[in-house]
């Protein structure tokens, strides 16, 4: 239904192959998740769609949207999420990352969503992350599990300070396509206003075609 929500979308159960579970919004966009703290989204079930609508951090939140547990494993999911897709959302005024998968998830669609003003206050101000930062040093490293088959397509990334895309060792086979990234800013409360890089990949078996570039303080793929 349209409106101003100010919770947190919290997915309660999953869908089925055959019977797949889809959030939307009334009218596109119309349903509008505004709030300054915390998490706006969190897709812990499979088969989930979300579709249509906006999340606005206020430009002070951490993170807007999550699929997975990410760090907190106190929910206990017997399988990561897995065939969710997330499509034609605005996601935008991040302080940190817009949208984040981390741990084990797979086959999952990204497509034709807006992500505009992330990392607006902190140094993680990346579009989309994907995977772990755990370098081999860590001690987490090697706790992960693959983070897998994820397509990522038809977006409009702008206006980030950080990576665009940032893609982590546990990643496996992610696809990058037809996508526009533009207009990248400077961090100006973090490391003197310096950026990280515009797109970051490690991980193994990843395919990139395609995509639009513009406007960018660095190219470091």
């Amino acid at each position: 239904e349209s409106g101003v929500y100010s919770e947190t979308l919290v997915t309660k159960r999953g869908g089925t192959r055959e019977h797949p579970i889809v959030i939307r919004s009334e009218t596109e966009h119309g349903a509008h998740f505004k709030r300054k703290k915390g998490t706006l989204a969190r897709i812990l079930h499979p088969y989930i769609t979300v579709r249509g609508i906006r999340f606005d951090g206020g430009k002070r939140s951490g993170g807007i949207m999550l699929i997975g547990e990410g760090k907190n494993k106190s929910r206990g999911l017997d399988t990561p999420p897995h065939h969710v897709i997330i499509e034609h959302n605005i996601i935008e005024n991040a302080g940190g990352w817009g949208l984040s998968i981390k741990d084990g998830e797979h086959d999952i669609t990204i497509r034709h969503n807006i992500f505009r003003n992330t990392g607006m206050r902190k140094f993680y101000g990346e579009g989309m992350y994907f995977g772990t930062s755990a370098a081999p040093h860590h001690k987490n490293f090697g706790r992960h599990r693959t983070l897998e088959d994820i397509e990522v397509y038809g977006n409009r990334i702008e206006r980030f300070t950080e990576d665009s895309i940032d893609i982590k060792p546990n990643t496996k086979g992610i696809h990058i396509h037809h996508n526009i990234i533009e207009d990248q800013q400077k961090n100006k409360e973090n490391r003197g206003g310096k950026n990280d890089s515009t797109m970051n990949a490690q991980g193994r078996g990843h395919l990139f075609e395609r995509n639009i570039i513009r406007d960018a303080r660095l190219t470091d793929v």
